[in-house]
């Protein structure tokens, strides 16, 4: 295995230049045609990114189409060719093991044919790569390999073998320093032939707002101090930590309440349970974007005790919304969040109540994590995103 030490090129170039620079690389790719192989739709993490950076291109004036795989109906966009699942799978709500089988054995075998050049937009559809070419892969994570019980056995076992493909990839991208660090320490691929392309953020979306309207809108108590924590309850996300933080905090802050964004699992519900602390938790789940917006401009700060993330979007939405931000430090959190976050250890649940109860009693420090998060969140854009992107595409194009 070859060692490798990245240069730090993490933010070098990183505010975003003007939109005719964008449309100049989208005008360079005239004559190429270029297909993004997807299967998650806008409003998940993965999805989010694909979409906005495949927006970005096609504004530029890029001959881009995206396949969207996993799809019961025909997806609204001319751009976008719907792959759907079989008709006797379709209107299955829970998928699980079968969703990998049909990733791994079934949709890559039906790619079209006719692109110059194929974009996969994640590790979990690198076995696309070897039924197309040219390809680009992203990786997004390498948790299958990292993560145990993150997924289940065969289906872990299907996540980790899409990754023999991502070798006839011409070339990788990976959403964060950390992100490609971890798969050249795993897998014996040219450092060369990587490069880190990071997300970027809807700063016409996520946006700061009166705090008490949106608890009125959403039923929340108006003075009681609010944490927010977004995502799944996957174990890298660590809710026994969050839980605790919790606990902890409010044996000097009693009246604190936490809103967490997303479905309670039964394992989370008993650590609520044991830890007494059921009458402080309000869960909202199925959430649209407007009213995650919502939740970002009702809460006073967010806690994100995620133990492995190969990137952190909610970091981002959180600074974008002016809230401030205690974090774990672990894998790619750190680069993103910068010194806009206090940080701790995942499982150091003394440490994130104490800084919690900082962010809620020192208006300055409030103020200061406000202004840095700014500052750092600017660093972030799908124009850059889509800049870099094409310009990746040129590359591969030109080989």
């Amino acid at each position: 295995m070859r060692t490798y030490k990245p240069v730090d090129t993490a933010f070098s170039n990183s505010l975003p230049v003007g939109i005719s620079e964008t449309n100049q690389i989208g005008s360079s790719l005239a004559g190429s045609n270029i297909l993004i192989l997807n299967d998650h739709l806008p409003y998940t993490g993965i999805g989010k990114s694909t979409f906005q950076t495949f927006n970005r291109m096609r504004e530029a004036g890029a001959d881009v189409d995206m396949l969207l795989a996993h799809q019961d109906e025909e997806y609204n966009s001319d751009a976008v060719i719907t792959q759907k699942r079989p008709r006797f799978l379709r209107g299955i709500k829970k998928h699980g093991l079968l969703f990998e089988l049909l990733s791994y054995f079934y949709f890559p075998n039906n790619a079209p044919d006719g692109y110059s050049l194929y974009h996969v937009s994640s590790q979990m559809l690198a076995r696309y790569c070897n039924f197309v070419e040219p390809s680009v892969v992203t990786c997004c994570d390498s948790i299958a390999f990292r993560v145990d019980g993150n997924h289940d056995g065969v289906s872990q076992y299907l996540l980790r073998k899409h990754f023999d493909d991502i070798g006839k990839a011409k070339r990788v991208i990976f959403v964060s320093e950390h992100a490609r660090n971890d798969f050249l320490n795993l897998f014996d691929y040219d450092p060369d032939r990587t490069v880190v392309i990071y997300n970027g953020i809807d700063r016409e979306t996520f946006t700061p707002g009166d705090k008490y309207q949106e608890r009125e809108k959403l039923g929340l108590p108006q003075d009681a101090p609010i944490i927010l924590n977004v995502g799944s309850e996957n174990p890298r996300k660590n809710m026994p930590t969050l839980m605790k933080s919790l606990e902890i905090l409010r044996r000097n802050v009693p009246e604190a309440r936490l809103l967490r964004v997303g479905k309670m699992t039964d394992e989370t519900g008993r650590v609520i349970d044991d830890l007494g602390i059921s009458g402080s938790v309000d869960y909202r789940s199925n959430v649209s974007e407007s009213e995650l917006v919502s939740c970002y401009r009702a809460a006073d700060v967010f806690m994100f005790p995620s133990y492995y993330e190969g990137f952190g979007m909610p970091v981002l939405e959180a600074f974008a919304a002016e809230l401030p931000v205690v974090s774990s430090s672990a894998t790619s959190l750190s680069e993103v969040a910068g010194d806009a976050a206090l940080l701790s250890e995942p499982f150091d649940a003394d440490s994130m109540a104490i800084d919690v109860e900082r962010v809620l009693s020192d208006s300055e420090l409030r103020q200061t994590l406000v202004k840095k998060g700014n500052d750092r969140v600017s660093r972030f854009s799908w124009d850059k995103a889509a800049r870099e992107t094409m310009k990746l595409y040129c590359d591969v194009l030109g080989d």
